[in-house]
């Protein structure tokens, strides 16, 4: 749904200017322009989000224009990032994501901003994992979550003062409430490449037993779907390339772990409008394990 994607993008616009401590020189009317301009969206796109369950009582349907500018102008910048974070993850699950996560690949960000976030969902905050995790990652990291997507080095990980600390944050990825998932990355620098992208794993852990269900690496960012198959939800990562472009592939969960379902590339070499903006399956047949 293209209303989610328009969602999405003013609300990093505002959480930029808000949750990052920026200061236009017109605050108030940057936040209210972008606020105003989600309150048109949603006025476009009303029809799509009240079939998908969206309440007619919202405050973007049951306040007038002139109503929410002046809500605007009178809220404080926590109430105004509230409404933003409830109407963005209205957006997402609309749009078939349930979560929308980032893996930061600069130290200093990290320790402003966290290792990894979730969009709109500020509760979500990555935490040093457990030891078992750890080991699980050790016994199973992936042949391509390592820089040049070769084996990640574990040596790396071992210790009681590893050379690189790992992070996660507990996700749910199946129709089994029973079971539990971490999606897991080394703090920077650590295994960082020239393309700025980052290793990840995702973990599942049942009854005291984790594995790892997919390992590899990301640009920055990791989708949780809501479609599901298997009973696993699908995942979605972006791949920044050696040659520039970069790359969205999707998983799904088959024969006991993630597997390789699509991919899109990017076609920055094209010589004319006759050459596809996008290659699909682009990297047909990947692998992690």
């Amino acid at each position: 749904m293209n209303f989610a994607e328009m969602v999405i993008n003013i609300l990093i616009t505002f959480n930029l200017t808000i949750g990052l401590g920026l200061k236009p020189a017109s605050e108030l009317d940057e936040k209210c322009s972008s606020y105003m301009g989600l309150f048109t969206d949603y006025q476009r796109d009303k029809q799509d989000l009240l079939a998908c369950g969206v309440s007619p009582d919202m405050y973007f349907f049951a306040e007038t224009e002139d109503e929410n500018q002046h809500w605007c102008e009178q809220a404080k910048p926590l109430e105004l990032e509230k409404r933003f974070n409830e109407a963005g993850l209205v957006s997402l699950h609309c749009g078939g994501t349930a979560h929308y996560l980032s893996i930061e690949n600069d130290e200093t960000r990290m320790e402003k901003y966290g290792l990894i976030r979730a969009l709109y969902e500020p509760e979500i905050k990555a935490a040093p994992v457990s030891d078992t995790i750890r080991s699980a990652i050790i016994a199973n990291p992936g042949k391509k979550s390592g820089t040049s997507y070769e084996m990640f080095p574990v040596g790396l990980l071992e210790g009681k003062e590893p050379e690189c600390r790992l992070q996660g944050v507990k996700l749910n990825l199946a129709a089994d409430t029973e079971i539990s998932h971490w999606l897991v990355s080394a703090e920077p620098p650590c295994q960082r490449d020239k393309e700025r992208n980052s290793p990840f794993w995702l973990l599942e852990e049942k009854n005291g037993h984790y594995r790892v269900l997919l390992a590899y690496r990301t640009f920055g960012t990791v989708s949780i779907e809501n479609h599901h198959h298997n009973g696993y939800a699908q995942v979605n990562i972006t791949r920044q390339l050696s040659d520039g472009n970069d790359a969205d592939i999707s998983w799904q969960y088959r024969n006991g772990s993630y597997e390789y379902l699509s991919s899109s590339c990017s076609n920055l070499e094209r010589m004319d409008d006759s050459e596809p903006v996008f290659i699909q399956d682009c990297l047909k047949g990947e692998t992690w394990h």
